[in-house]
């Protein structure tokens, strides 16, 4: 099957060498085959870890005893290189906020810009990061899903559900570490919603946070609220 399917027999090499997100996996076969599509490394996973050969736990993938008995280490380790964080990764790893930071955010843009907003929106069993009303009694007309890392299967759940009882905007807020693992699912499992949901950089949250708040301050100043 490696000898068929590009890409199979290099997943176990960099598996080999430490266990690794979908998109540190995509960012190494990418570079090597030209690849444009998450879906390509993704489905490959999907073959590896029915034939036994790695497994996910949480985020991360890695060999299993089958798959460390199937791959020489000593090729695996000229593939370190290739999978090694670039420096914005690292720099943002360590500026992101938390997720109830970038939460809060939202929640005050909401109420800068006079919507109803609200944290903790409960959807059925589930429970919404942010939505935004028109009125107190209305629909959620904005919904929010703050993902800094996490599941990102669940959060666009929400989401499409959202969607599908509302009719509501769609906002999926992350990091540039984790844009290719959503854009991923929603060419894959979530395309009903691909086209109307918007996936926004944390950094472009406080950026119009801080300018709303601004604007804000400078009304409030001269009278103007």
């Amino acid at each position: 099957m490696a000898e068929r399917i590009d890409g199979l027999y290099d997943i176990l090499q960099i598996l080999a060498v430490k266990p690794c997100l979908l998109s540190e996996i995509d960012s190494a076969l990418r570079k090597r085959f030209g690849w444009r599509r998450h879906y390509q490394t993704y489905c490959r996973l999907g073959w590896l870890i029915s034939l036994g050969y790695i497994t996910k736990t949480g985020k991360m993938y890695s060999l299993t005893d089958m798959g460390r008995r199937a791959v020489d280490t000593s090729e695996a380790e000229a593939k370190v290189e290739s999978i090694k964080p670039s420096e914005e990764a690292v720099e943002e790893a360590q500026t992101a906020p938390s997720h109830s930071e970038v939460r809060d955010m939202i929640f005050e843009i909401g109420r800068l810009e006079d919507k109803v907003s609200e944290v903790e929106y409960p959807i059925d069993r589930m429970r919404l990061d942010v939505v935004w009303k028109r009125i107190k009694a209305g629909n959620p007309s904005h919904v929010f899903e703050v993902q800094i890392g996490g599941n990102f299967y669940e959060a666009l759940t929400k989401l499409k559900h959202a969607w599908d009882k509302w009719n509501s905007k769609l906002f999926l807020v992350t990091t540039d570490k984790y844009e290719d693992e959503a854009k991923h699912l929603l060419e894959g499992s979530f395309h009903e919603i691909e086209q109307v949901i918007k996936i926004i950089n944390w950094r472009k949250i406080k950026e119009l946070y801080e300018a709303e708040k601004k604007a804000w301050n400078l009304k409030n100043e001269i009278g103007l609220k």
